[in-house]
Formats: C-alpha cells, sequence, structure tokens
C-alpha cells in the first residue's frame, strides 16, 4: 500500500501505571515466616500496614483462633535481645531492612496448664514450640526428663492413646521444666557480672552461673522503668525495712532496655490482670509525652480462655504434618558463662543439670519409662565415649529404641 492510502496510526504509553507498579515494588514488603513445623511461607504485606496485618494474615494461614498466646519473632542478628513484631506500629518502622525479611512464628505467652489451651489444634502448636525448643537447646531438660517426654512420640502407637492425648501429656510434663516460658535477657550487675534476666508468668528472675539467684514475684514489685540503658525495679517495703529497695541493672543498649521493659508490661498484663488498662487520654498527654507511650492492647489470659471457650472449634479435624528434622542440641554440655550477647538473639541456653519434677498426675507407669529410659541413655554414653549427649539424645528421641525396648523387657518379664 503506498503511502498516501496507508492509516494513520498512534502510538501511546502509559507512564502512570509503570510508575504506580514502581511504587508498588517500594511500599510492598515481603515476609517470610518460618512456622512451627519448620516450613516457611512468605506474605505481602505494604510497609505502611500495622503488625496487626501481618499477624491476621499468619492466623489466617493457620486458621488459628486461640491467637492471643503467638506472635511473630524478628530473626534481627544485630540485636543482642528477643524482640517481636508490635501489631500496633507500622511494619516499615520495624522491619529496617530489605525485602524480603525473616519472621519466626512462636508460642509468646505459655500457660501455666495445658488445660487452659481450649483447642487441640491450639495444643499442637504448643506442642511444636516445646519440642522445637527442647531439641534445639533454647528450653534445658534433664535427661530422665528427656527420654520421658521423647517416649510420647511413641506411647500413643504402642499403648493405645490418641496423639492429642499424647500432645497433652507432654505439655504436662514440660511445663514442670524450670526455664519453661522464661523470656532470657542479658544484663549486667551492678558489679559489671554479665546475668540473665528472665520474665516469666510469674514474675522476673535472675539468673548468674547457671544458677538461680533471685526471684521477684509480681506482687512484690511496685514498679518497673527504664532510662537509657539502665532498668529499674521498684519492690515493695517488707515490715522489717525503713524504705522501699530500688535494684538496677546495665543492658547492652537502649533497645535492649526497652524490650525488657516492653516485655514485662506485655507479661503482667497478660496473665495478672483480668482486661488490658485502657490509654490514658487527656489535653496534656496528646501534646506532651513523657516516656513510652507503649501498651499492651491484646486479650489477657482471662480473656483468651473464656474467648476459645466461645469461639474455639474443639471437634476440630487437622493433619499433623511431620516437622522438617533439625540439626539440633538437647540438653547439658554447655556452660552459661560461654551464652554471649549474640547468642541470645535465638534465645540458646543449656544447663548441666537441673532437677527432675514429676509434673502432677503423670501415671506411674510412665515415670518407670523416663527411669528405664535414663538408665538406658547412661548406658549409651559411658559406652561411646566419642560420641556427644547429643547425638544419643537425637536418637532417643527419633528412633524411640529406648521406649521400645522398655516395652518389650517389661513384656519378657510378664511372660
Amino acid at each position: 500500500m503506498s503511502a498516501r492510502f496507508r492509516l494513520p496510526s498512534a502510538k501511546s504509553y502509559n507512564v502512570r501505571a509503570s510508575e504506580l507498579e514502581r511504587e508498588r515494588s517500594h511500599t510492598q514488603a515481603v515476609c517470610n515466616v518460618l512456622l512451627l513445623d519448620n516450613t516457611v511461607h512468605a506474605f505481602k504485606v505494604n510497609k505502611s500496614d500495622h503488625g496487626q496485618v501481618l499477624l491476621e494474615l499468619v492466623f489466617k494461614h493457620l486458621e488459628l483462633t486461640e491467637r492471643d498466646y503467638f506472635g511473630l519473632h524478628l530473626n534481627d542478628d544485630t540485636s543482642d535481645t528477643p524482640r517481636w513484631l508490635d501489631p500496633n506500629k507500622p511494619i516499615r518502622k520495624q522491619l529496617k531492612r530489605g525485602s524480603p525479611h525473616n519472621l519466626s512464628f512462636r508460642v509468646k505467652f505459655f500457660v501455666s496448664e495445658p488445660s487452659k489451651l481450649q483447642e487441640e489444634y491450639t495444643r499442637y502448636q504448643y506442642f511444636l514450640q516445646i519440642k522445637q525448643d527442647i531439641l534445639t537447646g533454647r528450653l534445658p531438660c534433664p535427661h530422665n526428663t528427656a527420654a520421658l517426654l521423647a517416649s510420647y512420640a511413641y506411647v500413643y502407637l504402642l499403648s493405645g492413646l490418641t496423639p492429642a492425648q499424647a500432645e497433652f501429656q507432654y505439655l504436662n510434663t514440660a511445663r514442670t521444666l524450670d526455664l519453661y516460658g522464661v523470656e532470657l535477657h542479658w544484663a549486667r550487675d551492678q558489679s559489671q557480672t554479665e546475668i540473665l534476666l528472665g520474665v516469666q508468668s510469674v514474675g522476673i528472675l535472675v539468673f548468674k552461673n547457671r544458677v538461680r539467684i533471685n526471684y521477684f514475684a509480681w506482687l512484690k514489685i511496685v514498679k518497673i522503668s527504664f532510662k537509657c540503658k539502665q532498668f529499674f525495679i521498684q519492690l515493695r517495703k517488707e515490715t522489717s525495712e525503713s524504705r522501699e529497695t530500688l535494684l538496677g541493672f546495665h543492658m547492652g543498649n537502649y533497645r535492649a532496655c526497652k524490650n525488657l521493659w516492653k516485655s514485662c508490661v506485655e507479661h503482667h498484663t497478660f496473665f495478672r490482670l483480668e482486661r488490658p488498662l485502657p490509654p490514658q487520654k487527656n489535653f496534656f498527654s496528646h501534646y506532651f509525652t513523657l516516656g513510652s507511650k507503649f501498651r499492651y492492647c491484646g486479650r489477657t489470659e482471662v480473656q483468651s480462655v473464656q474467648y476459645g471457650k466461645e469461639k474455639g472449634i474443639k471437634d476440630r479435624v487437622f493433619a499433623r504434618s511431620p516437622s522438617k528434622p533439625l540439626c539440633r542440641k538437647l540438653v547439658s554440655g554447655t556452660d552459661w558463662d560461654s551464652v554471649s550477647r549474640n547468642s541470645l538473639s535465638d534465645e540458646r541456653l543449656e544447663t548441666q543439670s537441673l532437677p527432675n519434677r514429676s509434673p502432677p498426675g503423670t501415671p506411674n507407669q510412665l515415670t518407670e519409662v523416663g527411669n528405664a529410659a535414663d538408665n538406658e541413655l547412661e548406658l549409651k554414653l559411658k559406652g561411646q565415649t566419642n560420641v556427644r549427649a547429643e547425638n544419643c539424645l537425637c536418637d532417643l528421641f527419633y528412633s524411640g529404641s529406648v521406649f521400645r525396648s522398655h516395652l518389650s523387657s517389661k513384656r519378657n518379664s510378664m511372660d
């Protein structure tokens, strides 16, 4: 066709669409969340969204009803203290590095009794968390208790218990461990000696050289505060004292100090109050602020239990997916002196010896299983000098040989 008969053509370029796509890539963040079954799921959120948006996406993905016991742990290697995603702050202020961001879905508040968890699915998430903490050394565990806990992975197969019953017994035993539900923070005392401050449902604990040297119940604490890198605990005056006691601790930096203070506020509110304290609203607080305005705004334990009774699905059917194996340290063998601030970012803590306490209501037969497993483990350790205790315990957890050999010996003796 000649040029004089060619139809005029028009070309266009959508600049706005390209700019919007560019802006979207800068405003969106990809968050890789490690779940308790050791699988990773990616979630996309806007950086301007609050942390609650990401939490809701994770809860919806897991189809979790009893949500207030859980949180998202920030995997920040530069931090020397546990950090949780704040649901009331924008994500861009909490996740500083470039996308993708790595977080871990974890249990944040550990209940004192598994019966407070209304759904079997919630107890299963607790079971995965505690098993992971024991296997990674985050939750120290004596040998005989470790053997008893390992037996619950097989007892429902051999003794007629359902998986839910075995997991309930597992939680009932694990709650008796000394560091169950303790969130540890590195600090120094007034003499500049390294210590660990533990925040728990019942109060604040102090550890030094592998030993708990002090414990402050919430009832004895008047006020907790911080200033710069100093964390203060004001204790109630005893009858024999003339004035209240003020204890001070040195934290690594301002951020670590504030994280410890926030953890204390959250644990006290969740476990000790029936409902969160309402935020203070007045004319002067809108223009003048002294100190942190942080308050725990979620449900308390009392409200969570009631919510679980009303909304929980007790007959829920779900699949128990086998978690991916990890290279784990189980118990013992590491001095607390070697626990550095960097290692505390992963909350790794191990002790050489802890007293064993049988949980109330544990059947005598299962106690005998734990003792027999402990004896079997000691024989293994004596006969394998070149094999570390962790390897023997890993074999104990995954093969179940101790428990099965005990059952077979019991059957032979009965015959």
